[in-house]
């Protein structure tokens, strides 16, 4: 199996579990932001981040 299929199947399944995964990346950011609270811009840049490659809801 190639990584362009493994990449498109990983999108498949993050797409159908957006709601947890955004949960989860939401408690990740609250904690990042919890122990380095002088960062929370870019912290909330990456979970957009996060958020945006998982792809279409």
């Amino acid at each position: 199996m190639g990584f362009s299929t493994w990449a498109k199947q990983a999108q498949k399944l993050a797409s159908q579990h957006s709601d947890k995964l955004n949960a989860g990346i939401d408690q990740v950011a609250e904690k990042a932001k919890q122990k380095a609270p002088d960062k929370m811009g870019h912290i909330d840049k990456a979970a957009q981040a996060a958020k945006k490659a998982m792809g279409p809801k």
